[in-house]
């Protein structure tokens, strides 16, 4: 029998925290980070968080989750997920690397780097 595993689904950061009730207007990042976010406000509550997100958006090309006031093991966790990002593709979910697009930093994989860079070049100059 041959199952086909399809990929999970991207949601955006609003549906994120709509589904996780928690407020969206504390920021946004790339759909590719949404399962991030997911399994780690899952595990902050299981340990624990009181939901008080104050910030959340992507800072030299790694996701950044800033709460109010959190244990040591809450904010370990925030670590984890900050350093998983910086390997995960922030538009699509795949593995990624930290990519220099005109002094802008992003983690990206090589497809959406490309996609990207397209995208930019495609522009009209001002």
């Amino acid at each position: 029998m041959n199952q086909t595993i399809s990929p999970p689904t991207l949601i955006t950061f609003k549906e994120s925290c709509e589904k996780h009730t928690i407020n969206p207007s504390c920021g946004h990042v790339g759909p590719g980070w949404s399962i991030l976010l997911d399994k780690l406000i899952i595990d902050l509550k299981q340990i624990g968080w009181d939901d008080d997100l104050q910030q959340v958006k992507e800072k030299f090309g790694v996701l950044r989750f800033y709460i109010g006031k959190g244990s040591e093991e809450i904010h370990i966790r925030i670590d984890k997920s900050e350093e998983e990002s910086s390997v995960t593709c922030e538009d699509c979910g795949s593995a990624g690397h930290l990519t220099n697009l005109s002094g802008w930093l992003k983690t990206l994989c090589d497809s959406c780097q490309l996609e990207s860079i397209a995208r930019k070049n495609s522009k009209p100059a001002p």
